[in-house]
């Protein structure tokens, strides 16, 4: 069931790619979708010339001054940057934890449900309100 499983989810290199003790080892599973999440997240759009449209629009907020409306907007853009570009998850949900947003960055959360699997999975990470 394991392996019928990961050929739907997908295999692949990981992002960046990492080189083991067995040379470049790839991905695959519920991994490989995190990663593809992150990558449609992280990527700009426009930045990739023979797919301009590919990416989300969530550095557009890098600078913006934190608040109710800002977090609406993003929380819209990354659902609906995962949902045109991710398909095999679905009930995309995203929130944001400013607590640390005197360190200058949010905490983006991001849940959604595995459509092959039926199970729920999230991802957080940092999104830097300033350089690093």
């Amino acid at each position: 069931m394991q392996q019928k499983e990961n050929q739907f989810l997908g295999k692949g290199f990981p992002f960046p790619f990492r080189l083991g003790e067995q040379g470049l080892t790839p991905i695959s599973g519920e991994e490989k979708i995190r990663q593809s999440i992150y990558i449609i997240l992280m990527t700009r759009q426009g930045e990739r010339p023979l797919r301009p449209e590919f990416g989300s629009r969530i550095w557009e907020y890098v600078f913006e001054l934190p608040g109710e409306t800002v977090r609406h907007l993003l929380c819209t853009e990354i659902v609906q940057a995962i949902d045109q570009w991710e398909h095999r998850v679905q009930n995309v949900q995203a929130h944001i934890d400013d607590s640390a947003i005197s360190e200058g960055k949010i905490l983006i959360e991001v849940s959604y449900t595995i459509r092959a699997t039926n199970r729920p999975d999230n991802l957080v990470f940092p999104f830097y309100l300033e350089e690093p």
